[in-house]
């Protein structure tokens, strides 16, 4: 499972990354997209905590984008 969860990150990274400058580093377009991914939010903190700081600033803005705002819905 563990391969497959990896796996799927890497594709949700590879897609940011690529299409990032294409469509104007729209968050919200990202953000639905990793959403509909079926990655948890654990695994986009784990990504964070693990890469974070030398992944891509796009990965990142987006995946503490979908963080932020699970929490900020989570709240209500």
């Amino acid at each position: 499972m563990m391969g497959f969860r990896e796996d799927l990150l890497n594709c949700v990274i590879r897609d940011i990354e690529q299409n990032w400058e294409r469509l104007d580093g729209n968050v919200e377009y990202f953000a639905d997209r990793v959403r509909k991914s079926g990655l948890s939010i654990a695994d986009l903190s784990d990504y964070l905590v693990e890469r974070g700081k030398v992944g891509p600033v796009c990965v990142t803005t987006v995946f503490n984008y979908v963080i932020n705002q699970d929490k900020e819905g989570g709240e209500k």
